[in-house]
């Protein structure tokens, strides 16, 4: 069986990122590929559950400036997958590939860059632009996450590699145990940081704050903005109707009471939450960001879509949102919709999609 190489920034982190990456490594794992995961920096243990026998190792052990770095990375990764026998290395987000690409010329490894943003999305990176570039003119794959991004990488980019989307899976499965009846919390789970919107999630809620005091707000996640959002809460005087949670790799016990899904990014990959929270029968209000909440929310049906940045519209389709709850019928056909929704983002339905491409 073919010696698959996932290569991440740093798996000891704890985002949507990490967790698919731990998730796909144990499936392959466990149906006979070899496995290991190389961070590029820190990550000597991986923060999600892995399996006995996927193998962790990184390059460097703390931070630094990667692109400094450049000649050092190649040289390693040159000699690790000539040591390691790699036949398929896995960029974990395009980035990486700056480092993989002219590390493996004239060698007989496959090169897949799994992107994990959207192409619109750069963060003000230079080099970010030319890893794309280097990926779509030299990868021999390049995997995205949603269809739309795929459209995006095939219309900005002339791509020699194979461009392919392949939805990130629902990394547990536990519909059968869901309780339909939940506490009237509404959920947000991420890093605290400008990406992910709690901001604008806070103003939208202060709004409804003003109309109904029955709901309660929990937010789940570390990060830079977390003091930043509390002082917004005191500001906004909505402090008692929201509870900050630090982060946690036991998410599952705030999904199990929460009776909606909110999310207020400014924009995304494939928000690993929603798929989470639909397993989880979570209806989900969400901006309709670039990329991955159309792709995943059936409107009407499993929650509902608002149009980006649109702070009171999103508020209105929460009051809206809590006057479903209050009719169990139509809750609970949401619920059931939600879950429905979430089969095939099971495990077993993605991880076949990827040992085909594995084994092409």
């Amino acid at each position: 069986m073919r010696n698959i190489c996932f290569f991440v920034g740093d798996i000891s982190r704890s985002g949507g990122t990490e967790r698919v990456t731990s998730v796909l490594a144990n499936f392959l794992a466990v149906n006979g590929y070899q496995v290991s995961i190389l961070s590029l920096q820190c990550g000597q243990k991986s923060f999600f559950p892995l399996n006995s026998n996927v193998s962790v190792c990184n390059i460097f052990d703390n931070a630094g400036r990667g692109i400094t770095r450049l000649p050092l990375v190649i040289l390693f990764l040159r000699s690790f997958v000539k040591k390691k026998n790699i036949d398929v290395f896995i960029n974990v987000e395009s980035m990486l590939s700056i480092y993989s690409i002219p590390a493996f010329i004239y060698l007989r490894v496959r090169n897949i860059c799994w992107e994990h943003f959207n192409y619109k999305i750069d963060l003000g990176k230079k080099v970010r632009r030319v890893a794309r570039i280097l990926a779509a003119c030299f990868a021999d794959d390049i995997i995205t996450l949603t269809e739309r991004d795929k459209k995006f990488w095939l219309d900005k980019c002339f791509c020699k590699a194979k461009v392919n989307r392949i939805y990130n899976p629902v990394p547990f499965s536990l519909a059968s145990d869901v309780d339909i009846r939940k506490k009237k919390i509404m959920l947000a789970v991420g890093r605290l940081t400008y990406q992910k919107g709690f901001d604008l999630l806070l103003k939208s809620w202060s709004i409804f704050c003003l109309k109904r005091q029955d709901w309660m707000l929990r937010i789940v996640g570390s990060g830079e903005d977390e003091e930043e959002l509390k002082k917004t809460c005191d500001s906004l005087g909505v402090s008692k109707f929201v509870e900050f949670y630090s982060n946690t790799n036991n998410v599952i016990e705030h999904y199990s009471i929460s009776a909606f899904y909110v999310m207020t990014s400014r924009f995304e990959g494939f928000p690993m939450v929603l798929l989470e929270a639909q397993e989880m029968g979570l209806p989900i209000i969400a901006f309709d960001c670039d990329t991955g909440p159309s792709e995943i929310i059936i409107e009407n049906k499993t929650g509902w879509l608002i149009d980006n940045n649109d702070v009171s519209g999103f508020s209105d389709k929460v009051e809206y949102a809590a006057s479903i709850y209050d009719d169990d019928k139509l809750y609970n056909e949401m619920v059931t919709c939600s879950i429905d929704n979430a089969r095939k983002y099971h495990l077993d339905n993605i991880g076949k999609k990827w040992m085909r491409l594995l084994n092409d």
